[in-house]
Protein backbone atom coordinates (compact mmCIF):
# COMPACT_ATOMS: atom_id res chain seq x y z
CA UNK A 1 0.00 0.00 0.00
CA UNK A 2 1.81 3.62 -1.00
CA UNK A 3 0.21 5.46 1.38
CA UNK A 4 2.80 4.24 4.01
CA UNK A 5 6.41 5.31 4.24
CA UNK A 6 8.76 2.60 4.02
CA UNK A 7 12.25 2.91 5.23
CA UNK A 8 14.31 5.24 3.16
CA UNK A 9 17.27 7.27 3.46
CA UNK A 10 14.97 10.41 3.96
CA UNK A 11 12.70 9.44 6.26
CA UNK A 12 14.48 11.41 9.20
CA UNK A 13 15.16 14.69 6.93
CA UNK A 14 11.39 14.10 6.02
CA UNK A 15 10.59 14.15 10.09
CA UNK A 16 8.81 11.34 9.49
CA UNK A 17 8.36 7.85 11.50
CA UNK A 18 8.21 4.72 9.91
CA UNK A 19 5.24 2.66 8.36
CA UNK A 20 3.16 5.80 9.21
CA UNK A 21 0.16 6.92 6.98
CA UNK A 22 1.06 9.64 5.36
CA UNK A 23 -1.21 13.05 4.68
CA UNK A 24 -1.01 14.53 1.43
CA UNK A 25 1.10 17.20 2.68
CA UNK A 26 3.83 15.19 4.44
CA UNK A 27 3.56 12.75 1.46
CA UNK A 28 3.88 16.09 -1.04
CA UNK A 29 7.17 17.34 0.96
CA UNK A 30 8.90 13.57 0.91
CA UNK A 31 8.23 13.80 -2.54
CA UNK A 32 9.97 16.79 -3.11
CA UNK A 33 12.65 16.25 -0.45
CA UNK A 34 13.72 12.89 -2.84
CA UNK A 35 13.48 15.34 -6.16
CA UNK A 36 15.82 17.33 -4.59
CA UNK A 37 17.98 14.55 -3.76
CA UNK A 38 18.28 12.97 -7.26
CA UNK A 39 18.94 16.48 -9.29
CA UNK A 40 21.88 16.98 -6.63
CA UNK A 41 23.66 13.79 -7.04
CA UNK A 42 22.09 13.23 -10.81
CA UNK A 43 20.86 16.28 -12.10
CA UNK A 44 18.17 17.65 -13.34
CA UNK A 45 17.39 15.68 -16.77
CA UNK A 46 17.56 12.41 -15.06
CA UNK A 47 14.83 13.71 -12.24
CA UNK A 48 11.47 11.13 -13.77
CA UNK A 49 8.57 10.14 -11.93
CA UNK A 50 9.00 6.90 -12.08
CA UNK A 51 12.68 7.36 -10.73
CA UNK A 52 10.78 9.38 -7.82
CA UNK A 53 8.10 6.66 -7.22
CA UNK A 54 11.34 4.42 -7.10
CA UNK A 55 12.83 6.49 -4.63
CA UNK A 56 9.93 7.41 -2.55
CA UNK A 57 9.20 3.27 -3.16
CA UNK A 58 5.40 4.08 -3.89
CA UNK A 59 4.02 3.29 -7.18
CA UNK A 60 4.16 5.64 -9.96
CA UNK A 61 0.33 6.44 -10.00
CA UNK A 62 0.92 7.33 -6.44
CA UNK A 63 3.43 9.83 -7.50
CA UNK A 64 0.77 11.29 -10.32
CA UNK A 65 -1.96 11.49 -7.14
CA UNK A 66 -0.19 14.56 -5.64
CA UNK A 67 1.57 15.61 -8.72
CA UNK A 68 0.20 16.54 -12.43
CA UNK A 69 3.50 16.33 -13.96
CA UNK A 70 7.74 17.01 -12.91
CA UNK A 71 7.18 20.79 -13.32
CA UNK A 72 4.35 20.38 -10.19
CA UNK A 73 7.08 18.40 -8.00
CA UNK A 74 9.65 20.84 -8.69
CA UNK A 75 7.02 23.80 -7.83
CA UNK A 76 6.38 21.85 -4.60
CA UNK A 77 10.21 21.93 -3.94
CA UNK A 78 10.77 25.33 -4.29
CA UNK A 79 7.92 26.32 -2.64
CA UNK A 80 9.49 24.16 0.39
CA UNK A 81 12.78 25.32 0.56
CA UNK A 82 13.36 28.85 -1.22
CA UNK A 83 10.00 30.29 -0.26
CA UNK A 84 9.05 28.57 2.36
CA UNK A 85 12.03 29.58 4.65
CA UNK A 86 10.89 32.89 7.02
CA UNK A 87 14.29 34.19 7.56
CA UNK A 88 13.68 37.29 5.25
CA UNK A 89 11.07 38.51 6.69
CA UNK A 90 12.44 38.23 10.16
CA UNK A 91 15.63 40.57 8.77
CA UNK A 92 12.64 43.28 7.60
CA UNK A 93 11.43 43.55 11.08
CA UNK A 94 14.88 43.92 12.92
CA UNK A 95 15.18 46.88 14.96
CA UNK A 96 18.62 47.77 13.45
CA UNK A 97 18.82 47.12 9.65
CA UNK A 98 22.88 46.24 10.06
CA UNK A 99 21.48 43.59 12.11
CA UNK A 100 18.64 43.14 9.57
CA UNK A 101 21.36 42.48 6.98
CA UNK A 102 23.93 40.18 9.26
CA UNK A 103 20.82 38.11 10.04
CA UNK A 104 20.03 37.76 6.65
CA UNK A 105 23.66 36.24 6.00
CA UNK A 106 23.83 34.41 8.72
CA UNK A 107 20.27 32.44 8.08
CA UNK A 108 20.70 32.18 4.31
CA UNK A 109 24.11 30.46 4.69
CA UNK A 110 22.83 28.06 7.50
CA UNK A 111 20.10 26.85 5.70
CA UNK A 112 22.27 26.07 3.16
CA UNK A 113 23.77 24.41 5.52
CA UNK A 114 20.97 22.28 6.44
CA UNK A 115 20.16 21.82 3.41
CA UNK A 116 23.28 21.50 0.77
CA UNK A 117 21.16 20.46 -2.23
CA UNK A 118 19.46 23.17 -2.68
CA UNK A 119 22.16 25.38 -3.49
CA UNK A 120 22.01 22.94 -6.98
CA UNK A 121 18.49 23.42 -7.11
CA UNK A 122 18.34 27.45 -6.82
CA UNK A 123 21.46 28.02 -8.66
CA UNK A 124 20.71 25.98 -11.86
CA UNK A 125 19.31 27.97 -14.35
CA UNK A 126 18.41 24.98 -16.41
CA UNK A 127 15.40 24.48 -13.84
CA UNK A 128 14.26 28.35 -14.49
CA UNK A 129 14.58 27.86 -18.08
CA UNK A 130 13.34 24.40 -18.87
CA UNK A 131 10.01 25.26 -16.99
CA UNK A 132 8.51 28.49 -17.69
CA UNK A 133 6.07 28.02 -15.08
CA UNK A 134 9.30 28.44 -12.24
CA UNK A 135 10.46 31.11 -14.21
CA UNK A 136 7.73 33.73 -12.79
CA UNK A 137 7.52 32.91 -8.93
CA UNK A 138 11.56 32.76 -9.08
CA UNK A 139 11.46 35.85 -10.06
CA UNK A 140 9.24 37.42 -7.84
CA UNK A 141 11.27 35.55 -4.79
CA UNK A 142 14.61 37.17 -6.76
CA UNK A 143 12.43 40.67 -6.33
CA UNK A 144 11.55 40.66 -2.98
CA UNK A 145 14.87 39.42 -1.50
CA UNK A 146 16.16 42.15 -3.25
CA UNK A 147 13.57 45.27 -1.90
CA UNK A 148 14.60 43.69 1.63
CA UNK A 149 17.84 44.46 1.04
CA UNK A 150 17.36 48.44 -0.55
CA UNK A 151 15.03 49.09 2.38
CA UNK A 152 17.46 48.04 5.22
CA UNK A 153 20.29 49.93 3.10
CA UNK A 154 18.04 52.84 3.04
CA UNK A 155 17.30 52.78 6.68
CA UNK A 156 20.68 52.23 7.59
CA UNK A 157 20.89 55.65 5.36
CA UNK A 158 18.83 57.51 6.98
CA UNK A 159 20.21 56.54 9.93
CA UNK A 160 23.41 57.38 9.55
CA UNK A 161 24.79 53.57 10.27
CA UNK A 162 26.05 53.47 6.29
CA UNK A 163 27.19 56.67 4.03
CA UNK A 164 24.07 58.22 2.20
CA UNK A 165 25.84 57.92 -1.25
CA UNK A 166 25.75 53.81 -1.05
CA UNK A 167 23.62 52.69 -4.38
CA UNK A 168 21.16 50.03 -2.16
CA UNK A 169 20.08 48.95 -5.29
CA UNK A 170 23.78 47.80 -6.67
CA UNK A 171 24.46 46.46 -3.14
CA UNK A 172 21.49 44.46 -3.23
CA UNK A 173 23.15 43.11 -6.10
CA UNK A 174 26.30 42.56 -4.73
CA UNK A 175 25.14 41.14 -1.24
CA UNK A 176 22.68 38.43 -3.06
CA UNK A 177 25.89 37.82 -5.54
CA UNK A 178 28.30 37.44 -2.61
CA UNK A 179 25.41 34.65 -0.97
CA UNK A 180 25.73 32.60 -4.07
CA UNK A 181 29.04 32.97 -4.56
CA UNK A 182 30.10 31.74 -1.05
CA UNK A 183 26.87 28.61 -1.60
CA UNK A 184 28.39 27.84 -4.56
CA UNK A 185 32.00 27.43 -3.59
CA UNK A 186 31.21 26.16 -0.30
CA UNK A 187 29.03 23.23 -2.53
Amino acid sequence: NDSYLRRTPFTELCGLDLMIRLDSKSRRRQIALLALEIIAKEGLPELTMRKLAGRAQVSEAAIYRHFKNKEAVLRELFELLAVGNGFWQTAKVADDPIVGLKLIIEAQLSHFENNPDLITFLFNEEVFVGYPALKEPMLEWRKTKEETIIDLVETAKRQNQVPADIDSKVFALLYMGAIRLIALKWK
